[in-house]
């Protein structure tokens, strides 16, 4: 990858990913507040899957709300 990609794979990230995402799980959060508990109480024999399920609802928000 050229310097040029990165930079502007960088500004994509950091213009664009990385707040839907964060946007996403502020939203997930508030209208899902179970949310919440199920991060707080993860255990190491649930963990990854939580995180993994976590992620999907916020991929999930993400894609939801752009087609509208």
């Amino acid at each position: 990858m050229t310097e040029e990609e990165k930079k502007k794979a960088v500004e994509r990230w950091a213009g664009y990913i990385i707040p839907a995402v964060f946007k996403a799980e502020s939203v997930l959060q508030k209208e899902h507040p179970e949310w919440k508990v199920r991060l707080a109480t993860m255990t190491k024999e649930n963990g990854y899957r939580v995180a993994e399920e976590y992620c999907r609802a916020i991929a999930e928000e993400i894609v939801g709300k752009s087609e509208n």
